[in-house]
């Protein structure tokens, strides 16, 4: 964890030294609960809720960023699984203004398991996230992501749990009469290839069925509730279907 810190450290320094501005720098903090903490398709603290903080900065005017967050169960008994995930990203648009423009997104996180001996269940994943804006008439907007995810490092209890998850999935805006902001639906399907060792099949997992709003609080401050119902496909995941609760406070400096 200290030697992430301390790359963090390096490239914002990086960045004041080849001068970007402070007025270039964003700075949000993120406070999410989940009624069931839900994670590619898993319940992660069981049958309790979640908890996750974060903080991201953006450097808008090169398209990186860092962010860093914590993830805890809503009771006791999960010690083990809290968690903190350390991101270095980077986002732009290509083909701007085309019919097949592409927005995208790509990360590195290190996931950090403290009270794990030995910190023997960190890894590392790359990810990447795209969405097509303008490919489909009628607001329709598809998105799809892969990760690939793999031990911190060798010899440890994790060893065998490296591989990818693909998430293919749409979104949609529909506007309501008294609302300020559109309801956002998404459906997504997520296909597991490898990711979790040799207990989990090669499938696709679940689909997601979701629908959000963001309510503005006050400047600045947004609060965005959303209800999610999972469509168990594979128990080797999740051998049941889920309804969930997402909650999440937003605040931009």
């Amino acid at each position: 964890m200290k030697k992430i810190m301390i790359v963090f450290t390096v490239i914002v320094a990086g960045f004041a030294v080849v001068g970007v501005e402070a007025e270039d720098i964003s700075l949000s903090v993120d406070v999410t609960y989940m009624s069931k903490f839900m994670d590619h398709g898993e319940e992660y603290f069981g049958e309790q809720s979640g908890w996750e903080e974060s903080l991201e900065i953006g450097l808008w005017d090169t398209g990186f960023g860092l962010s860093a967050a914590h993830r805890h169960a809503g009771d006791s008994g999960y010690v083990n699984s809290r968690r903190g995930d350390y991101s270095i990203y980077y986002e732009n648009v290509l083909f701007e203004n085309q019919l097949y423009e592409t927005s995208y997104r790509v990360n590195w996180i290190y996931h950090n398991y403290p009270d794990s001996p030995r910190n023997a269940d960190n890894t590392q994943e790359w990810e990447a996230i795209f969405s097509w804006q303008e490919l489909i008439p009628a607001g329709l907007v598809p998105t799809y992501a892969v990760c690939y995810e793999y031990p911190a490092g060798s010899g440890y209890d994790n060893r065998d749990m490296a591989g990818f998850i693909h998430t293919f999935g749409v979104e949609y805006s529909v506007d309501i009469e008294g609302f300020r902001n559109p309801l956002d639906i998404s459906a997504d399907m997520e296909y597991r290839d490898g990711l979790g060792g040799g207990d989990i099949d090669h499938d696709f997992s679940h689909i997601t069925l979701g629908a959000s709003t963001v309510f503005e609080i006050a400047e600045r401050l947004c609060f965005t509730p959303g209800l999610y119902y999972q469509i168990s496909t594979d128990d080797s995941v999740c051998d049941e279907d889920v309804i969930y609760t997402v909650l999440n406070m937003h605040y931009e400096f």
